[in-house]
């Protein structure tokens, strides 16, 4: 096992609050925390290049391994040299265990629920079963089925196929519930994350890889207090936050499990991309994001702003032959008009969703470079207040 502190160093903390920088080392490069990973969920981006991220200030990008072993197969990536090869991206990668298709594809179709609970689609939790999922989940592991083949999914093998992959940073498989669920199935998928954490310890190969534990336990204080503990006490390099909730379940939730999460290891918030919740979870000592949020709001045509996403179409009558947001760096806000922008997208023209794309992903880069900054220059209060009180008194159009 490599030695935590080496790889993880705190440099500069908040005065009077629990966010931090800090430089994690990996063998493709620094990361620089806080800090934020777009989602190149195959290896690709649907909507840019992944030289574009690497302009836009990305240092680490989060893919997800059950979708690479589903569209190319592990083998072939093993094979090709590694996932960094493969994909020709030459910086630190992360990828996900699974874990979370466990959820989406399991009881996320069934209750018809996201990472936030409730919506037009939202079933009652007594009519569903988990026969109308893609995923059926024993102590074991997962079965996955997309009508075509079966593919069984436990720790041993989550293991096996990131370390075959070659990513960075890699995660141990969990089970991530429902926010339908209610206590008692938390409790249960709580102990068999336990027990998969266990096993995927037991399963390592490989120490050239940081392996992050994700603490699980929903919306339940006493189950997220056991889980931090537990998780805590494990020998992983850093750790996960998961499960799906809505903005004052997650405060709440980060409340009940840093205070037992090891100080000196890294933390990731998982699947969290909206400004605010990162403003909120920065200040809670939270050190990695990762989100689609940027890149597919692209694809639905809507421009992140410093307070919230909106829409192209009102917000090029606002700024007409400007850029985007008027103090952007981006290639995007450089080189061409919020018009220009919106005739391509309009036009269904490629261009158009590949500028909001690259420029959505500079905005949260240059979000985390104003938080490292704040941070080293002791005005973290200030600047948290300041861009909080701009969100408040302009609640977002669209919710992220």
């Amino acid at each position: 096992m490599m030695d935590v502190m080496a790889v993880f160093t705190i440099t500069h903390r908040a005065r009077h609050a629990a966010a931090r920088t800090g430089t994690l080392q990996t063998p493709h490069g620094d990361i620089y925390t806080p800090n934020f990973m777009p989602v190149a969920t195959r290896g690709v981006f649907h909507g840019m290049e992944l030289a574009d991220a690497r302009e836009c200030g990305a240092e680490i990008l989060m893919c997800n391994t059950h979708h690479l072993n589903r569209t190319y197969g592990v083998q072939a990536i093993a094979e090709a040299g590694g996932l960094h090869t493969f994909i020709d991206w030459h910086h630190p990668l992360a990828t996900d265990s699974g874990g979370f298709q466990v959820f989406s594809l399991g009881w996320g179709m069934v209750h018809g629920v996201g990472k936030v609970a409730g919506g037009i689609n939202a079933r009652p939790v007594a009519e569903t079963t988990l026969a109308l999922a893609q995923a059926t989940i024993d102590d074991n592991g997962v079965i996955f089925s997309d009508g075509r083949e079966l593919v069984r999914l436990t720790p041993e093998i989550a293991v096996q196929w990131q370390e075959k992959i070659g990513a960075d940073i890699i995660f141990a498989f969990d089970e991530c519930t429902s926010p339908l669920h209610n206590e008692a199935y938390n409790r249960k998928a709580m102990h068999r994350t336990h027990d998969w954490a266990r096993r995927c310890i037991a399963a390592r190969t490989r120490h050239d890889q940081l392996m992050f534990g994700i603490v699980q336990g929903g919306t339940f204080e006493a189950l997220r207090k056991e889980s931090a503990t537990i998780i805590g006490a494990m020998s992983f390099e850093g750790f996960g936050i998961g499960g799906s909730f809505g903005q004052h379940a997650m405060v709440e939730t980060l409340d009940w499990v840093m205070p037992s999460l090891p100080d000196e290891r890294p933390k990731h918030l998982l699947g969290i991309g909206w400004v605010q919740d990162i403003l909120l979870a920065v200040d809670r000592g939270v050190d990695l994001f990762d989100c689609v949020e940027p890149i597919r709001r692209a694809r639905h045509q809507h421009v992140l702003t410093p307070t919230q996403y909106l829409d192209i179409v009102p917000l090029s009558r606002r700024q007409g032959d400007g850029p985007l947001v008027n103090d952007c760096d981006c290639s995007s806000c450089q080189l061409l008009s919020a018009t220009d922008i919106k005739l391509w997208c309009k036009a269904k023209d490629r261009r158009g969703s590949r500028a909001l794309a690259i420029h959505n992903t500079r905005m949260m880069m240059r979000l985390m470079e104003h938080i490292r900054t704040a941070i080293t220059e002791d005005r973290w209060s200030d600047y948290l207040q300041e861009r909080l009180s701009r969100i408040e008194t302009q609640r977002p159009s669209i919710v992220g």
